[in-house]
């Protein structure tokens, strides 16, 4: 039985052997620090998207990777409500739980983001986030199906002030 059992084991192995690959075996701790995301933006009173992006400073704990806003570009020609609007600076913009404290490339995790109500409340919505590379992060929401998502890069410029 025993043998039979290691027999199963060995061929699977040799099958699937991305299933054991220490590639896959990512620690999400070296995703921590600045990243900016690409692909917010504000609307003005046409109806045209103006381009805005948003800072934040992620890290891993316990489990999850949390991504929390440093700051957003205004939108201009908008004052400074709109630069205040959504997830205020300091708050989760949004966190996803990455199982087994290890990731893989091109693997999509469920997650949830921050949104602002029109009350200003802050309420959780599902998404996913997809890490791509040490340097690129993909998060869509469903409100952003058939568009183009946001895209997080290590670095950017120094926090708005």
């Amino acid at each position: 039985m025993i043998r039979r059992t290691l027999l199963i084991l060995a061929a699977l192995v040799a099958a699937f052997p991305a299933l054991i690959s220490p590639a896959l075996a990512e620690d999400p701790a070296k995703l921590a620090g600045v990243w900016k995301g690409e692909g917010y933006g504000c609307y003005d009173a046409k109806g045209a998207l103006i381009p805005s992006y948003e800072q934040v400073r992620i890290s891993y704990k316990d489990g999850v990777l949390i991504a929390v806003k440093i700051d957003r570009t205004p939108c201009p020609g908008l004052g400074e409500a709109a630069r205040r609007a959504g997830v205020p600076s300091g708050e989760i913009s949004w966190r996803s739980k990455i199982p087994g404290g290890s990731f893989a490339y091109d693997q999509a995790y469920a997650a949830e983001s921050h949104l602002a109500s029109p009350t200003g409340r802050l309420l959780w919505a599902p998404g996913q986030v997809t890490i791509k590379s040490d340097d690129e992060i993909v998060w869509l929401t469903p409100s952003a199906a058939g568009k183009q998502p946001i895209i997080f890069r290590r670095g950017g410029p120094a926090p708005i002030s």
